[in-house]
């Protein structure tokens, strides 16, 4: 995980910079351990536009932020594959059908030209290709298997259940007692557990945002 990790953040980070801003404690992680990265800023959040809690709406939205890729680009350990990516739009379309939640199907960039397609097979879920900052607006729970969405959704004050269903990655810490109350991320591996998970949520008036 570690490795994987170190890989995922050099890809995404350039060496070529004057000062460096990490904005969360799981930025810091990477900056911490490689010691190559100098004039690092520890400066928190700086660039999302919801910089205050916000007041929850008893999560009528879920996002679903997708990190499946097309199968040139798969990584086998952080990245959801091809028929995980599926199986989980199946479990989110039942769930729509038999609760009162809606899913918004935030897709990666590399896979938005099937949208289409997808709004055919899912016609339970919202599938949408807007900003991620407008999104995360417009949302009560960011729900993943690993993406650089989490980090934009605890620095916009929204709560984040890390969905597992084959039980192969924990991106990061997260909160496997569904029934605690107040904890930022949660991760879960099965139905159950993430309807919990979202009910726990919804009860929770003084979420911890500050331990990421």
């Amino acid at each position: 995980d570690r490795i994987y990790k170190k890989i995922i953040s050099k890809q995404v980070c350039s060496n070529v910079y004057d000062y460096c801003l990490s904005q969360s404690k799981i930025s810091n992680l990477f900056f911490d351990e490689d010691s190559s990265y100098k004039n690092v800023l520890r400066t928190g959040n700086i660039i999302f536009s919801s910089n205050k809690k916000k007041n929850h709406n008893k999560n009528k939205f879920i996002l679903y932020a997708v990190t499946q890729k097309p199968t040139n680009c798969d990584q086998l350990l952080g990245c959801e594959l091809y028929f995980e990516f599926i199986d989980n739009l199946r479990f989110l379309s039942k769930l729509a059908q038999t609760t009162k939640y809606k899913f918004i199907v935030k897709l990666h960039p590399v896979e938005k030209n099937n949208i289409t397609k997808l709004k055919l097979l899912f016609n339970n879920l919202i599938f949408s290709n807007d900003h991620i900052d407008l999104l995360i607006q417009k949302v009560d729970i960011l729900t993943s298997f690993s993406s650089t969405v989490i980090e934009d959704s605890i620095n916009s004050y929204t709560p984040v259940i890390l969905l597992d269903r084959y039980k192969r990655y924990r991106h990061c810490k997260a909160e496997t007692n569904v029934t605690i109350k107040n904890k930022a991320i949660y991760y879960v591996t099965n139905s159950n557990d993430y309807i919990n998970a979202i009910k726990t949520i919804n009860s929770s008036h003084n979420i911890n945002f500050d331990e990421y």
